[in-house]
């Protein structure tokens, strides 16, 4: 894990075009995010990949958790995020305040949780 400052820099430079040192893998993912999310804005992209360098952590199988950062607003300490029995990734922010709204539009904590599930594949290859 990163802390947030640093995990900021790398963002900022990954979102610009540029790939720091080390983190081959995530540059890759970062650019199959957005090949599969092409009307995401950079500041979504940002977030996901701040939240990836320093919170995701694998709990089960099909199960993660992703740290509240308060600097992007996040009310609680943790988020679970779940791949269902129908093959949809879910998120508990789905289900407290503004839920409907990240509902709709795809919360960062998944998005954080695909780039790290897409890094870790890549680095295996």
């Amino acid at each position: 894990m990163v802390e947030l400052s640093e995990a900021e820099r790398i963002a900022r430079k990954i979102i610009r075009g540029v790939c720091p040192k080390g983190h081959d893998s995530l540059c890759e993912a970062f650019k199959r995010l957005r090949e599969q999310f092409p009307s995401k804005s950079d500041s979504w992209f940002f977030r996901a990949i701040v939240r990836s360098l320093v919170s995701v952590r694998r709990i089960g199988h099909n199960h993660w958790v992703v740290a509240g950062i308060s600097e992007f607003g996040d009310t609680y300490p943790l988020y679970n995020v779940w791949l269902s029995e129908r093959g949809k990734y879910m998120c508990d922010c789905y289900y407290r305040q503004w839920g409907y709204k990240r509902k709709a539009e795809i919360c960062t904590h998944i998005a954080a949780v695909l780039l790290v599930k897409r890094q870790r594949w890549l680095s295996e290859f």
